[in-house]
């Protein structure tokens, strides 16, 4: 009786396991972007209080129904609670642009991602994920030229690299190992 319950203890967790791979596979599939982008700024190194153009050119498969500009003043790790949130106007198909005015004197440098709504979904500038931005630093003043002013193009210093779908999948399939070797060290 004890070798059988074994063995269907084996087979469920590899039926387990196959379904948590298969799901994990299927949500890193449909991560892949039908909507893709490249944003540009206005000016390239803005300064606390300026206003600032922000311009993307989208390249969709999917009709695309709103175009949003999520913008965050930050100083050093921590964004300000007021972000822009803005309705891009639509130049001509596939471009858009927006105008905001900075409004901390304090703040460091900027975060800022292009949000695109399809009959399919939401898609993300610069890429997947809702915490993935891009970040330009602010100069000291107009025209200063400081270095620590510029875009760096998408490179989020390595945040938010993977999936909340994934890595709670990970973490189910690593709970169900461990409890299923326990029950399985038990019986023997």
């Amino acid at each position: 009786m004890g070798k059988r319950v074994n063995k269907m203890v084996k087979k469920t967790v590899e039926i387990i396991l196959l379904l948590l791979i298969g799901l994990t596979l299927g949500v890193s599939q449909s991560a892949e972007c039908a909507v893709t982008g490249q944003v540009k700024i206005n000016p390239e190194e803005p300064w606390p209080g300026s206003d600032v153009a922000f311009t993307v050119d989208v390249d969709a498969d999917e009709i695309i129904n709103d175009v949003r500009l999520i913008v965050r003043e930050c100083k050093e790790s921590i964004c300000f609670s007021d972000a822009f949130n803005e309705t891009m106007d639509q130049l001509e198909p596939g471009r858009y642009q927006c105008m905001i005015t900075l409004r901390h004197s304090d703040a460091t440098y900027i975060d800022y991602q292009v949000r695109v709504r399809t009959d399919e979904g939401w898609y993300y500038i610069p890429g997947p994920g809702v915490n993935n931005y891009m970040k330009t630093f602010l100069t000291g003043q107009p025209g200063s030229g400081s270095d620590d002013g510029g875009t760096d193009n998408g490179n989020d210093d390595g945040r938010n690299k993977i999936n909340g779908f994934e890595l709670i999948l990970l973490i189910l399939a690593l709970i169900v190992l461990t409890i299923t070797f326990i029950i399985v060290r038990r019986r023997r």
